[in-house]
């Protein structure tokens, strides 16, 4: 083959799952054989699998101990912004857990079913509804926060504290590479002249 790009993956001995494969990551160095002006695109070394396969692994994790307290993984995102500031819009919660407004109204509606939350109007905007935590997703607060905290640590114990510090650094920069709106989109890679 003169030329393309040339898929691999190390397959289920390297801790990896095939099933995410988002994003664009190119590797024209990857160490497999590729023909003359082929690229080489190595799943592994692929960032939005990286950072997808993480986030779900590390949802996994803190669902298994948010299930000992009743409380779902979405309810989670929910209440740790409701813990920060209570009383927020379904709108405003919409943004800042940065899931689609239905997706948002149906695990609200789960928390109201569940007593974590309740509905009060907005004293300004009539077609608004303000959403407000309950006396029980008050006492949760601590262990759900100290559950958090657990998973996290968890998670990162692999990690100095020096390269856990320059990985979050790194993340929010690519954050903020992406949320721009001006932003420009990145140019289709073009194909480079293997090594192999």
């Amino acid at each position: 083959m003169a030329g393309g790009i040339q898929i691999t993956h190390a397959g289920a001995g390297s801790g990896t799952d095939a099933g995410a494969r988002e994003g664009t990551g190119v590797d024209a160095s990857a160490g497999t054989e590729a023909g003359a002006g082929e690229v080489v695109y190595a799943i592994e070394d692929n960032l939005g699998y990286l950072v997808n396969r993480t986030a779900r692994l590390m949802a996994q994790l803190m669902s298994r101990r948010l299930q000992h307290h009743g409380v779902a993984l979405a309810q989670w995102a929910i209440l740790l912004f409701l813990y920060a500031r209570d009383g927020q819009t379904q709108r405003e919660l919409s943004r800042v857990v940065a899931i689609e407004p239905p997706t948002v109204a149906r695990t609200i509606d789960r928390m109201v079913r569940d007593g974590l939350v309740r509905r009060e109007p907005h004293p300004r905007d009539g077609r608004a509804t303000r959403i407000r935590l309950t006396p029980r997703a008050l006492e949760l607060r601590e262990a759900l926060a100290t559950e958090s905290i657990a998973a996290n640590q968890l998670a990162v114990r692999v990690l100095t504290a020096d390269e856990l510090d320059t990985l979050k650094t790194l993340l929010r920069r690519v954050i903020d590479g992406l949320s721009g709106e001006e932003g420009e989109e990145p140019s289709t890679p073009t194909p480079t002249q293997s090594s192999g």
